[in-house]
C-alpha cells in the first residue's frame, strides 16, 4: 500500500513545480476555530507525508475537509489533492517560504484500515536537495511573487499581489487592526515592516454601535508557513478594501 503516495511530490510542490493528482498521507489534523460562529469558517491545518517528505504548511477550509465524509481526515488517511494553491511568502531573512493551500482532495483509503506510516519520511526545508519529479507528474515554474492555482490543466495567469501601505512598527495602522502570532518578530525598534501573506478567511460586513459612536468593520486572515493572523478593517477602511480583500489572493 506504500506505493499509492507519490513520493516526492511534497517536495516537488514545495519547490514551486506543478504535479497533477499527488496521493499523500495524513499523519495528523489541527482543527482551526475562527470564532466567527460559522462552522464554515473554520480552517483545518494538515500534516502531510509523500513517504520521502512531510510538509506542515498545507491548509484547508471546512468545506473543503467535509469531503473526507463523517470520518474526516483521520490519522494515516490515504488521499489523493485534486486541487491545490500555493504561494511563495518573503521573509525577513531573505529567505522564500512556501504555502500549500489544498482545494479539493478524495480520500482514498481510511486511517482506520491503513493504521501505519509508510516510509521514513524527514521535514521538507528549502534548503533540500533537488527532488526529482514523480514519474507522469508535469512541472512549470512558479515566480515568487505569484501563486498557481493546480487542477490537472493549465492554470491560466496567476493572481496578482495586492498592495496594502505598511505599517510604522505597531499592531495597528490607522483604522486596521492585527492580532495573532507572527514566527518572525516584528520589533519596536524597526521603522518599517511589511506582512506578505496569502488571504484564507474574509468574514461579513459588520456593524457596530457604542456610546462613543458607531461604524462597521469586517474581520480577515492571514496565513503564511509560519501561522497565521487575524486581520481587522474599521469604518472608512472597510470600503477602501472590502472589494480589493479576496480568499486566495496575495496580500503585502
Amino acid at each position: 500500500m506504500a506505493s499509492l503516495l507519490t513520493r516526492g511530490a511534497l517536495g516537488t510542490i514545495m519547490q514551486g513545480e506543478d504535479i497533477t493528482g499527488p496521493v499523500v498521507q495524513v499523519l495528523s489534523v489541527k482543527k482551526i476555530n475562527t470564532g466567527s460562529g460559522n462552522p464554515d469558517k473554520d480552517r483545518y491545518r494538515v500534516f502531510l507525508s509523500d513517504g520521502q517528505y512531510t510538509v506542515s504548511a498545507a491548509m484547508m477550509t471546512a468545506p473543503v475537509y467535509a469531503k473526507a465524509g463523517e470520518k474526516g481526515l483521520t490519522k494515516f488517511t490515504i488521499m489523493k489533492i485534486e486541487r491545490f494553491i500555493t504561494s511563495v511568502i518573503n521573509n525577513p531573512d531573505g529567505r522564500d517560504s512556501r504555502v500549500l493551500l489544498i482545494l479539493d482532495l478524495l480520500v482514498l483509503k481510511d486511517g482506520d484500515e491503513v493504521n501505519e506510516k509508510f516510509g521514513s519520511p524527514v521535514p521538507y526545508t528549502p534548503d533540500a536537495k533537488s527532488i526529482p519529479r514523480p514519474n507522469g507528474s508535469s512541472a512549470s515554474a512558479v515566480s515568487n511573487s505569484t501563486a498557481s492555482i493546480s487542477n490537472g490543466k493549465d492554470s491560466g495567469p496567476p493572481h496578482k499581489i495586492q498592495k496594502l501601505n505598511p505599517t510604522n512598527g505597531s499592531t495597528t495602522n490607522g483604522n486596521i487592526s492585527i492580532a495573532g502570532r507572527i514566527t518572525h518578530p516584528i520589533s519596536i525598534y524597526q521603522s518599517k515592516w511589511v506582512i506578505k501573506a496569502r488571504v484564507i478567511n474574509k468574514g461579513e460586513i459588520r456593524k457596530w454601535e457604542n456610546a462613543k459612536g458607531s461604524g462597521q468593520l469586517f474581520n480577515f486572515d492571514l496565513a503564511d508557513e509560519s501561522g497565521e493572523i487575524r486581520c481587522t478593517a474599521f469604518r472608512d477602511l472597510v470600503d477602501k478594501y472590502y472589494d480589493m480583500i479576496q480568499v486566495n489572493s496575495i496580500l503585502a
